[in-house]
């Protein structure tokens, strides 16, 4: 219908991970460009704060106004991920200074730091930039024809391969297959409680297991 189109070509799911998410409060903002760069501001601070740069993933909840709005100036998903890769960076330079002085211990690097990755980005050469890459940030249009606030959600992972926090999460979409109808003996999406007899009689069928992990499985927590 728009050159924004569907999030994944037919059907998938996608699963992204999320370590918290902010609003971006707006009650008369009209300018896309603006709205663009007050979402980037929001994913520059609240992904991992701004001194950390090559976050793994961050997700954009964009809500059905926003969406109107940004259109205007951006024709399609990828052109709005783009332009907040770009901004994250830009927004996020004068803050990296911190890192190197954590890294180095000089401050006359930390001083120096910001200016001088302005000029390179200035010049078209980003020798670090917020988020790993473009694709790192998803953007998901919301249902609906009202609701203003979008939504940014930090992921969980961030620096270069190699690095024991490199893409601690990370997110996926795996393609789905619908089942036929008649696929089950009890109507979808039934929920059965399994300690009752109804559920003796009802005789789900159960998906076959094959025995062997299709992929890497972890679990890890922070206390």
């Amino acid at each position: 219908k728009d050159g924004w189109g569907p999030f994944t070509d037919g059907p998938a799911v996608t699963v992204c991970p999320l370590t918290g998410t902010s609003q971006v409060v707006d009650f008369d903002l009209q300018d896309p460009q603006e709205v663009m760069r007050q979402v980037a501001l929001q994913l520059t601070h609240c992904c991992w704060s701004a001194r950390f740069p090559l976050c793994s993933s961050a997700t954009v909840l964009v809500s059905p106004e926003h969406y109107a709005t940004l259109k205007k100036a951006y024709a399609t998903r990828d052109a709005f991920r783009d332009a907040l890769f770009e901004e994250t960076t830009r927004l996020a330079i004068p803050f990296l200074g911190t890192l190197v002085r954590m890294k180095t211990g000089s401050s006359l690097l930390a001083a120096a730091a910001p200016p001088l990755l302005s000029v390179l980005r200035w010049v078209g050469v980003a020798p670090i930039t917020k988020f790993e890459t473009r694709e790192s940030i998803k953007v998901i249009v919301c249902g609906g024809d009202a609701g203003k606030f979008t939504t940014v959600c930090a992921g969980f992972g961030v620096g270069k391969p190699g690095m024991a926090t490199y893409r601690l999460s990370f997110p996926v979409t795996k393609p789905v297959v619908a089942l036929p109808r008649g696929a089950t003996s009890t109507r979808l999406p039934a929920l059965v409680d399994p300690r009752t007899a109804a559920a003796a009689a009802a005789k789900p069928t159960l998906a076959k297991r094959t025995g062997t992990i299709r992929g890497p499985v972890a679990l890890l927590d922070i206390p």
